[in-house]
């Protein structure tokens, strides 16, 4: 991506609610890194595309919300064109989406059937815009798809799973959206198991952080947080 020394880059995956955000937060406070993921870019085209702010897509009490203004009326031509070619075929324009809905379906069903590496490569522009910046450390708060995984993995990176117990494909609240995965298939170098408190979830986070710096091998850490 430059020139320069290689950047380092962890990848979280985990369903929704898992932790992911509060494992990234900790390492960019306490260890230098800088937060970015697959779907900033994501929110921005859907954001330009319905004439939303980004900040109704960012919230997370408005997550699960059916809006009116993410109606598919208010959808772009060639964003419904791919819906009618799949099993979302039969569109009620009128009706109010929830913004996970509209995230799923633009990035699933519209641009990664355009083409699978269509966020991979808007990742990869994005990481190199940084690393031209001089910064060298990243956490991507959202790794979904094997081929994310792949690409962390070609740039020397590592994928680091958050579990939370009770929280599975049952009960996540992606539903069984083909994006929804809970990282376990991607065989990860670290699981974090997050059943505790927000402070064991910093202290096991950055053990694993730690010993990856000191060169040992970390494959699966206990580590809690209720955020």
């Amino acid at each position: 991506m430059s020139h320069h020394a290689t950047p380092t880059i962890i990848a979280l995956a985990g369903y929704a609610g898992a932790g992911k955000d509060s494992a990234a937060d900790i390492l960019v406070k306490h260890a230098g890194f800088h937060k970015i993921a697959f779907a900033d870019a994501l929110r921005g085209e859907v954001a330009r595309g319905f004439n939303v702010s980004r900040d109704l897509l960012e919230d997370r009490s408005k997550k699960e919300l059916p809006q009116a203004a993410l109606a598919l009326r208010y959808a772009p031509a060639e964003f419904l064109g791919s819906l009618l070619r799949t099993e979302h075929g039969n569109l009620h324009l009128d009706e109010p989406r929830t913004p996970r809905t509209i995230l799923q379906l633009w990035g699933t069903e519209y641009r990664r059937s355009q083409h699978p590496e269509y966020w991979v490569r808007q990742m990869t522009a994005e990481l190199r815009t940084r690393a031209m910046w001089g910064l060298r450390r990243f956490v991507i708060t959202d790794c979904r798809f094997a081929n994310e995984a792949a690409y962390v993995r070609r740039a020397a990176g590592l994928v680091w799973q958050i579990a939370r117990p009770g929280l599975n494909a049952g009960t996540t609240p992606e539903g069984q959206h083909q994006s929804a995965a809970d990282g376990s298939g991607f065989a990860p170098e670290v699981v974090l198991h997050n059943f505790g408190t927000l402070a064991d979830l910093r202290d096991r986070v950055l053990s694993a952080w730690w010993s990856h710096e000191a060169g040992a091998s970390v494959t699966a850490v206990v580590a809690g947080a209720t955020a």
